[in-house]
């Protein structure tokens, strides 16, 4: 998703660069793997969504593009991007930094992919980005790819936002007691 740049502050641009059929080959690649497809069916299952596959991989064949960062400054604020084109919002846009790279650019690819997924599942990338339904829908959407999409930024990421929420868990429900409700 393209809202939050890499550490959370800001609108991450659009990747601007030329078209990359080498980063189609390798998204493509990695929609088709058995870990992505199994962690797919396990969001399916567990939270009781339609998931029409085959719309997702003739979408992402069909009619997404795939696009390098213009330059260092822009591939350092998002990283990963997905969203609607601005020039054609039928299509996707994807953009992924070193996704060549063993491990790690699979890993961001996967996020990508599941934002992707969540777009078409729930209509992720047309609902509002502001206010507090905003932040809350964008924070689950990016916990739930990074769980389902990535592992490695699941680890990388979600150790300090757990951390976070079991604060604000533990605050509220000290609050909570000490009201006596």
């Amino acid at each position: 998703m393209p809202s939050l740049n890499l550490f959370g502050f800001g609108e991450a641009p659009p990747p601007s660069g030329p078209e990359s059929a080498e980063l189609k080959h390798a998204m493509l690649e990695q929609a088709e793997s058995r870990i992505f497809q199994f962690r797919v069916l396990l969001w399916k299952w567990i939270l009781w969504r339609r998931f029409d596959r085959e719309a997702f991989r003739q979408k992402l064949r069909e009619r997404s593009t795939y696009r390098c960062f213009a330059n260092s400054k822009e591939m350092w604020r998002s990283i990963g991007w997905v969203d609607r084109d601005p020039n054609d919002p039928a299509r996707w846009l994807f953009g992924v930094a070193g996704f060549g790279i063993w491990l790690i650019g699979a890993s961001i690819m996967r996020h990508e992919l599941f934002h992707a997924i969540q777009d078409l599942a729930t209509g992720l990338f047309n609902k509002p980005r502001s206010g507090l339904m905003g932040t809350v829908r964008g924070f689950m959407a990016e916990i739930s790819a990074h769980l389902c999409g990535g592992p490695l930024f699941a680890t990388l990421a979600l150790g300090p936002a757990l951390v976070l929420f079991l604060m604000v868990y533990y605050g509220i429900s000290v609050l909570y007691e000490a009201v006596g409700l």
